[in-house]
């Protein structure tokens, strides 16, 4: 089961798969965006941005989770 953004659960594998597939692109994209402005994200957030994309965690956490880490750098 994957958690989607607006915090619905979903179960049906196909768009459980699909909503995966959709969130690895977005973060794709955004650490392209990234590197284009001769940037890096670090670890510490690309995993917990692993973690949203195979929806252990909604996105309400994955952004708590990256301020903390922000706050402790």
């Amino acid at each position: 089961m994957i958690v989607k953004a607006n915090g619905r659960s979903v179960a049906d594998g196909d768009e459980e798969s699909a909503e995966r597939d959709s969130r690895s692109r977005h973060f794709d994209a955004a650490i392209s965006s990234v590197a284009l402005e001769e940037l890096t994200v670090p670890d510490s957030y690309k995993s917990e941005a692993q973690r949203f994309i195979r929806g252990e965690i909604a996105f309400d956490t994955l952004t708590s989770s990256v301020h903390e880490l922000a706050r402790i750098r």
